[in-house]
């Protein structure tokens, strides 16, 4: 299964960097921590398990941020970042779907042993140096009450018809999309009507992803085609959930929780 994170062989970038890893950023490492692929962790200093380093990161306007890197202990596999974590996503205003590239690169000047790189929304298309990988974006829909409700019907002006191709005469297909939060399989039908509206819609599976992910009219989802060098692609889904603003303050535990069970009664 290919995986939403990607390491990276060292080659040399801009300024003698090197590329460590790649990663589109979740609803968790924009809420609480960034987690970073477990083969990552022989490019940072040596720790004990359990343990924290500091790393000195510099971004794309030379600001220099102290994050803390806490080792993967007995029982967990990937390293996490936390500290100015979370307002460095708050300065670049970060939301699930980002992409972030991370780089190692010793700068004399400023003391930053690394460099990271954001790469927004729509503006993620990332291929290794190697050409054996390819990620891009394929559409993102803002979801509708009735793609919450019933059915997510496909923006027309996006949709490439050899990504989700039916077998010559049928009407309906079950497509794997991976699910770039956990990694998890995801099926969904896909089904066009034989006269009519020509629009295809995820149907089956569709309604317990949205439900699984308490989506929400108004939020967002972004699918990726991410294709290996022999020409095979996988099909990924990003789910964005949009805060709900009050005042300044997100309540969204409250008012879309309570908000979305109420739908749900409903439909």
């Amino acid at each position: 299964m290919l995986q939403a994170e990607r390491n990276f062989p060292e080659h040399k970038q801009s300024n003698l960097a090197m590329a460590i890893f790649s990663k589109i950023l979740t609803n968790s490492d924009v809420m609480r921590r960034l987690s970073i692929p477990e083969n990552s962790i022989k490019a940072f200093p040596p720790a004990q398990k359990g343990h924290e380093i500091i790393l000195h990161v510099k971004d794309d306007t030379g600001i220099v941020w102290k994050f803390r890197c806490r080792m993967p202990a007995i029982g967990f596999s990937k390293p996490v970042v936390f500290g100015n974590w979370f307002q460095f996503v708050r300065s670049k205003d970060l939301k699930p779907g980002d992409m972030i590239v991370f780089y190692k690169e010793m700068d004399e000047d400023s003391g930053a042993q690394y460099k990271i790189e954001v790469k927004k929304g729509n503006q993620v298309t990332w291929e290794d140096t190697a050409g054996t990988m390819k990620l891009e974006v394929l559409f993102t829909k803002k979801l509708t009450d009735t793609d919450v409700r019933y059915r997510m019907a496909f923006p027309m002006e996006n949709y490439q018809q050899d990504v989700f191709e039916m077998p010559k005469g049928e009407l309906s297909k079950q497509f794997e999309v991976i699910d770039m939060e956990d990694n998890s399989v995801k099926k969904f039908t896909c089904s066009k009507r034989s006269k009519g509206h020509p629009k295809p819609v995820f149907c089956k599976g569709w309604i317990g992803f949205v439900k699984e992910k308490q989506l929400l009219e108004g939020d967002e989802v972004i699918f990726y085609k991410e294709e290996d060098g022999t020409g095979r692609f996988t099909i990924k889904i990003q789910a964005r959930k949009i805060p709900c603003m009050v005042l300044g303050q997100d309540f969204r535990g409250f008012i879309r929780t309570s908000t979305y069970c109420r739908q749900q009664q409903v439909i």
